[in-house]
């Protein structure tokens, strides 16, 4: 019940897309992905390097922050949020793809904050036991 209230929470306090160019909706984290792994896939240099870039960084610190706000609770003496648990052996390109395959299934949240549909894609692949 707290991982629900807390994802509550912060899906009500995360801004939202207003405008279809919007930098930070699902429709551009979508975009930017696609643009990674075209540019992983076939070596390909010609694709948005930046916002293939910008996909990195995101997926990339969202996964670090969810370990790291874990270690902290741990180190306080408190309980683990718990929100997503990915695995060791899970690469960056993986939870990118795990990102990609989310935003693709649920076409009707492209609008939304892409941080938040990063965190609802992960807590769907890599649930906490």
């Amino acid at each position: 019940m707290k991982r629900f209230t807390i994802l509550l929470v912060f899906l009500m306090f995360s801004p939202t897309s207003n405008a279809a160019d919007d930098l930070n909706s699902g429709r551009e984290l979508l975009r930017n992905c696609n643009s990674y792994i075209k540019a992983v896939n076939n070596n390909d240099i010609m694709v948005d390097l930046v916002g293939g870039g910008r996909c990195l960084g995101l997926v990339r610190g969202i996964i670090d922050a969810g370990t790291i706000f874990n270690i902290i609770a741990v180190a306080n003496n408190r309980r683990p949020l718990n929100i997503f648990c990915v695995p060791n052996n899970v690469s960056t390109d993986q939870g990118i793809r795990v990102v990609v395959k989310y935003l693709k299934n649920h076409p009707e949240q492209l609008d939304e904050n892409g941080s938040t549909l990063t965190v609802l894609a992960l807590m769907q692949a890599f649930p906490c036991e």
